[in-house]
């Protein structure tokens, strides 16, 4: 990679930081925690948001230069997937391809965006896959990104793609919304995800004192799954710690409950985990790096809970 962001503090006499230990290579390494950055925000501009996404992935590369790695597994650095003008369907393409290759090499990718348009892409990665098994995802999202094709797809769309294609292939869409908030997403949407048979918790929802509640709604939705798709938007935390997104939350979810639920997830069904992303980092608007290093630390926290 060039310009390589993995440049950071040494230790005398220790190699223990993300930098010092993650390999960039093209070449896919078995049985590792591979990153893949999809820095693009064509989605985002086709969803009439604010534009900058595309700067996200080295911004929370250069977050994880300096964080401490235990785990056991080799890291990766894949590269990234570009998207060339507004070529967005073949970055999503290109950006499957990478996702199934790195699955198939019974490697974790941990897909950083780039706007929330990149889970077309990753979900279909996992489908070239596992075409057949029952994969669930849970998105972590004040939106529900189920917005109509018009005609082409957006940040806004992923999920409609997702349900639509399950739609065509005869296979169940499982999916799980945590954090939704009401007075932004239309009665229409509403109305699709019903249909869909979504589940969701809104933004009000997701305190501390409802935790075992959650949890049940998760275990419920989890247990009879084949295959986990995590997925992380960042506009879900409040704008005091995540102001780097397109679409920053007047209330949000506080970092502390999401990262309790992740615990659980990964507590109960780590083995289930096949692919984590982080969408919508926005560099442009972030304030002293708040959100990149929320970005970061939900990747390390996820990282040493898996590897």
């Amino acid at each position: 990679m060039s310009n390589s962001p993995w440049q950071g503090r040494m230790d005398k006499g220790v190699a223990n930081r993300w930098h010092q230990l993650i390999i960039e290579s093209s070449h896919q390494v078995p049985q590792s925690i591979s990153l893949i950055g999809f820095p693009c925000d064509e989605g985002v501009r086709r969803n009439h948001g604010r534009t900058g996404a595309k700067l996200g992935p080295n911004c929370i590369r250069e977050m994880l230069v300096n964080l401490v790695y235990s785990g056991t597994k080799a890291l990766t650095d894949l590269g990234d997937i570009e998207c060339i003008g507004d070529e967005l369907e073949e970055a999503q393409s290109d950006l499957s391809v990478l996702v199934a290759d790195t699955i198939k090499q019974e490697s974790l990718p941990i897909i950083l965006g780039g706007g929330h348009e990149v889970a077309w892409g990753t979900f279909q990665g996992i489908r070239n896959v596992h075409p057949k098994s029952k994969v669930g995802i849970i998105n972590f999202d004040a939106h529900f990104d189920l917005r109509p094709l018009e005609p082409k797809g957006s940040s806004g769309t992923p999920f409609r793609q997702a349900a639509l294609w399950s739609e065509d292939h005869e296979v169940d869409f499982d999916y799980f919304v945590l954090g939704i908030n009401p007075s932004i997403n239309t009665p229409l949407l509403f109305d699709y995800a019903k249909k869909q048979k979504v589940r969701w918790h809104s933004d009000l929802e997701l305190r501390n004192d409802n935790f075992n509640s959650l949890t049940e709604s998760l275990r419920s939705f989890c247990k009879p799954l084949d295959y986990i798709y995590l997925t992380i938007c960042l506009d879900v935390f409040p704008a005091a710690y995540a102001p780097g997104v397109s679409a920053p939350a007047s209330l949000g979810v506080d970092p502390n409950i999401v990262f309790r639920l992740l615990d659980f997830i990964t507590d109960n069904y780590k083995t289930k985990i096949t692919a984590l992303e982080i969408a919508e980092m926005n560099p442009s608007y972030d304030i002293d790096n708040r959100t990149a290093r929320l970005a970061a630390r939900l990747v390390h926290h996820l990282v040493e809970r898996l590897a």
